[in-house]
């Protein structure tokens, strides 16, 4: 057993950090919505949003880009995936639980990247994220 003084110091703001991610990880499994997302996509960058964008500005980029990618208008032979995954992005974020649970999906996998445990006096990465 060490002393008291040997023990390693939490780095400062570790406990709301770590408050937060414990939070996040139970609205993201206490949540339910009707709405399916792949947490592989990132549907702020399918309809090239900033993650803090509202309402109006969803509707009006996914407007433009239904536009210009629905498979009637557009005769390429990709345009109707592109349609559908614009169509998927714009369902998760125009629906405000279906986007808590996205972006608390998203902030979770961060955390999950970036996991790992002090050890030896400093943070050490399990994933060897950050040595």
């Amino acid at each position: 057993m060490r002393p008291r003084d040997q023990l390693p110091v939490p780095v400062a703001g570790s406990r709301e950090r770590s408050a937060r991610v414990v939070r996040t990880g139970v609205l993201l499994l206490s949540s339910r919505s009707t709405v399916q997302f792949d947490s592989s996509e990132d549907y702020y960058a399918i309809l090239g949003l900033d993650k803090n964008a509202d309402l109006s500005t969803i509707k009006r980029a996914y407007r433009r880009l239904a536009l210009q990618n629905h498979p009637d208008a557009n005769k390429d032979p990709q345009a109707r995936e592109k349609f559908i995954r614009i169509l998927r992005a714009y369902e998760v974020l125009s629906n405000d639980e279906a986007r808590k649970r996205y972006d608390a999906q998203r902030l979770w996998q961060t955390v999950t990247v970036w996991s790992g445990r002090w050890r030896y006096g400093y943070w050490t990465s399990t994933t060897g994220a950050c040595r």
